[in-house]
């Protein structure tokens, strides 16, 4: 039954990140910000109806909530604008090609090997998986459109908890890389 909760909570990470998928946008960053957290809402009603459909087809006679480790769900999720594109980007995964964005996938070398945690001599604090970022990945799909010169340039959203909603800091590796904005 585990295993069976695990395929579907890997579907809505994989729905939410089809959702969030590349786009072409004029928008200014507060637009990309409301259309980021609209589908984070209908993200955080298929985990409410997930939740639901197991505790309803509980086959015990004292029907529990199922335990749903909520670490599988997507960490982060974020929105990007490099001059007239607009991207998002979530921590679900790992990219199938990093060297084809030489300036962000050289800075990437530089805290680490990617899929592994940071190097603690250059990352202080909590180091998180090199690679694995919201913040790699919408910079990436901007990147695919539009060659980004200066990796200072992009524009990011609030980075965002996509399971509860809350807004969160931004992790040492992205502040690293991206700066702190």
């Amino acid at each position: 039954m585990q295993t069976d909760i695990d395929q579907l909570i890997d579907l809505i990470n994989q729905n939410l990140n089809k959702k969030l998928d590349f786009y072409t946008t004029t928008d200014n960053i507060s637009v990309i910000e409301n259309n980021l957290k609209t589908q984070l809402k209908q993200y955080v009603k298929a985990i409410e109806q997930l939740r639901i459909n197991e505790y309803l087809n509980s086959k015990s006679k004292k029907r529990k909530m199922v335990f749903i480790d909520y670490n599988t769900f997507t960490a982060c999720a974020i929105g990007a604008k490099y001059f007239n594109i607009g991207a998002y980007g979530t921590s679900h995964g790992y990219l199938l090609n990093y060297g084809v964005f030489m300036p962000l996938f050289n800075k990437l070398k530089k805290i680490g090997q990617i899929g592994r945690r940071s190097n603690k001599n250059i990352i202080k604090g909590k180091r998180n998986f090199v690679g694995k970022c919201a913040e790699v990945k919408a910079s990436y799909a901007i990147n695919k459109k539009n060659r980004i010169t200066n990796i200072s340039d992009i524009e990011f959203t609030k980075a965002y908890r996509p399971r509860t909603m809350q807004t969160i800091k931004r992790c040492n590796n992205c502040v690293y890389i991206f700066g702190n904005v």
